[in-house]
């Protein structure tokens, strides 16, 4: 991996454990992220009009990943609010993290990418991998309801992750090959975030509409917490946004997707210590396995 690739990524994850500290605090729901990535869609409308030649050169298939990236965060957040409501930070969060160094660079190698893809940092990954399956399956074996609910909609959440993060890379390719663009490389994130959020508000708002639950939960935050949670979408797309401007930097999205469980260890951190969730060896083991995977990544 490249320095630039590295540092974008070790702050992106830094920020990405932080808002999911503060959305497990707050008991969070899909109206919680609705708010959130409403609030980035609304402050990124005026690059609709910074960027509108750009948009109007890309092709039919750049909107029809836009609207599939929209859906596929949608599933993320929901299953990511429902896996928190029923479960511990330090369980639910790296098993919804655990799926997508999996599954992305399986599908890279499916689509004949996985050549770049160099051996120590496949190592790596199955390292990251199995670290965070080790944390979340001591929980199921507990036999806890809780931890058992928790990780399905943590599956849930982690398969919406691996579809954007697949989805993503493809259309910032079409982005950068785009005639209209003539920024750095780097700067494609910002093109594509105004598109993406809104997309996602879009999703989001359907499946607010037709769930009771949600609505009432939207009314809620909308009265007592709206400026806590706009300020956690921040987060949210400042994260991904920084991940994003990293796609540009490595040989393959795989790369990005197992770095950037760096946010796993730091996030079991922080769950034992701010929330005071049980200091269990199973955890302390699987972030030292996740730490391991992560150094080889690096150097692969």
């Amino acid at each position: 991996m490249s320095y630039t690739a590295v540092v974008l990524i070790v702050i992106s994850a830094t920020v990405h454990a932080t808002w999911n500290l503060r959305g497990k605090s707050r008991n969070p729901s899909a109206a919680f992220f609705l708010v959130g990535d409403g609030t980035i869609a609304l402050l990124g409308m005026p690059l609709w009009f910074v960027f509108r030649k750009l948009y109007a050169d890309l092709p039919a298939s750049f909107w029809g990943l836009v609207a599939a990236t929209g859906a596929s965060q949608a599933v993320y957040y929901i299953g990511l609010a429902y896996a928190y409501r029923s479960g511990d930070l330090s369980i639910a969060y790296p098993l919804i993290r655990a799926l997508p160094v999996l599954f992305i660079p399986a599908l890279s190698f499916l689509l004949e990418r996985g050549k770049q893809i160099h051996a120590l940092g496949l190592c790596g990954m199955g390292a990251i991998a199995a670290g965070c399956v080790f944390m979340a399956l001591y929980q199921f074996f507990r036999g806890a309801r809780a931890g058992r609910t928790s990780m399905f909609f943590a599956v849930i959440g982690a398969l919406g992750s691996v579809g954007y993060t697949m989805i993503d890379d493809e259309a910032l390719h079409l982005i950068k090959a785009s005639p209209a663009f003539t920024l750095e490389p780097g700067l494609a994130a910002l093109t594509y975030i105004p598109a993406i959020t809104s997309s996602t508000a879009l999703w989001l708002t359907l499946f607010t509409c037709f769930n009771r639950g949600e609505r009432a939960a939207f009314g809620e935050i909308w009265r007592t917490a709206r400026l806590y949670t706009a300020l956690t979408g921040v987060m949210i797309w400042l994260s991904y946004g920084l991940a994003l401007a990293a796609m540009v930097y490595v040989t393959d999205v795989s790369y990005v997707a197992a770095f950037r469980q760096l946010s796993i260890p730091i996030g079991a951190v922080l769950g034992m210590t701010l929330l005071k969730e049980p200091r269990l060896p199973a955890r302390i083991i699987g972030v030292a396995i996740i730490a391991a995977g992560l150094v080889l990544v690096a150097l692969g």
